[in-house]
């Protein structure tokens, strides 16, 4: 963890980190969030690491979150820091640089960018995860405020990411 701390990860919740948690999660920073921090070129927040399954369903989380560290895997909700923007647009356009970053690197499992209804891919924050066991899908989803599922990026969404 170059630029990362573990605290940054622990749940909410004040709980203990479990050793299998901690090692899913260095692989996550590992392989994808120092990479893309590095490419990025700013700092990178961390809202979210990882849950308990009790903190999960608190929240309501997915049932299968890969926040909750099962299987290998890892996830967190990234954002740019707010005191490197003036304004919340181009902050949100700085965690779309993020996701940028994120996927030139090529490294991912599943990457979803959770953005308003106003048409815009200019996201809140960046859910992004890594297994380090097992087949790691390079997936892109948006989750549009005020409206259900996760639908993949269209092609031109893609086009804005490279």
């Amino acid at each position: 963890m170059k630029y990362f701390k573990e605290e940054e990860f622990r749940c909410k919740d004040g709980s203990v980190t479990p050793e299998r948690a901690k090692a899913n999660i260095m692989a996550l920073v590992d392989n994808v969030l120092d990479p893309a921090h590095e490419r990025y070129g700013k700092g990178i927040k961390v809202n979210s690491g990882y849950r308990t399954e009790a903190y999960n369903r608190q929240i309501k989380g997915a049932n299968d979150s890969q926040h909750c560290c099962k299987g290998g895997s890892a996830a967190a909700d990234i954002c740019a820091l707010n005191s490197d923007y003036g304004c919340m647009m181009d902050w949100k356009a700085g965690n779309l640089e993020i996701a940028k970053a994120i996927v030139a690197g090529g490294q991912w499992d599943q990457m979803i960018l959770y953005v308003d209804n106003n048409g815009t891919l200019l996201p809140r924050f960046v859910h992004v995860s890594w297994k380090r066991e097992g087949y790691n899908r390079r997936e892109i989803r948006k989750k549009v405020t005020g409206q259900s599922g996760y639908p993949l990026l269209t092609v031109d969404e893609m086009k804005q990411l490279k």
